[in-house]
């Protein structure tokens, strides 16, 4: 799924901050456990940042080095960004990679990216604003094409998701 490139001919090692605000069964949360156990190598360290208290929060845990609650309040949202704060003093920012998984963990890495300026990849799982009604479908492909530039790429699941954002011009 990754393809980290480097500028210089010596591995740099990565940091990658897996991102999900639901770690229940689904999508979202099999996709990031598939990628904290399949996508491995001694340059490359998880980090994950999602609920604890969900049904998979114990896998994730075990296969991640380091792990940071899914903000849902403003305290959690501050420690968050406190903690991201000292994250960004300790490895280069070239080093550290956001990934997110879905639209709320999309915001979330979307902002980060932005204050910290870090590279981030989205995968927005299961956005089936076709569905919406026609003004929260308005709304959301306004946000997402206003907040487009704080994204690196796209990955997308699913070749009828990808479909669906490219006829929709969402992304430029």
């Amino acid at each position: 799924h990754y393809s980290i490139r480097h500028s210089t001919m010596t591995e740099q090692h990565t940091h990658i901050f897996q991102i999900t605000s639901s770690a229940n069964q689904g999508g979202g949360a099999w996709h990031l456990l598939s990628l904290l156990e399949n996508v491995c190598g001694a340059n490359l360290t998880h980090h994950a940042i999602f609920p604890y208290n969900n049904d998979l929060s114990g896998e994730i845990h075990r296969l991640s080095k380091n792990n940071i609650c899914f903000p849902y309040s403003l305290k959690t949202f501050i420690i968050l960004l406190s903690k991201f704060n000292r994250i960004s003093h300790l490895y280069s920012h070239s080093s550290i990679v956001l990934h997110s998984h879905g639209p709320a963990a999309g915001l979330l890495g979307k902002f980060l990216s932005i204050c910290f300026g870090l590279r981030h990849i989205y995968t927005p799982h299961g956005v089936q604003f076709q569905d919406y009604d026609p003004l929260k479908k308005l709304l959301y492909i306004l946000y997402e094409k206003a907040s487009a530039f704080a994204i690196t790429e796209i990955i997308y699941i699913s070749h009828t998701e990808k479909k669906s954002f490219t006829n929709s011009n969402v992304y430029p």
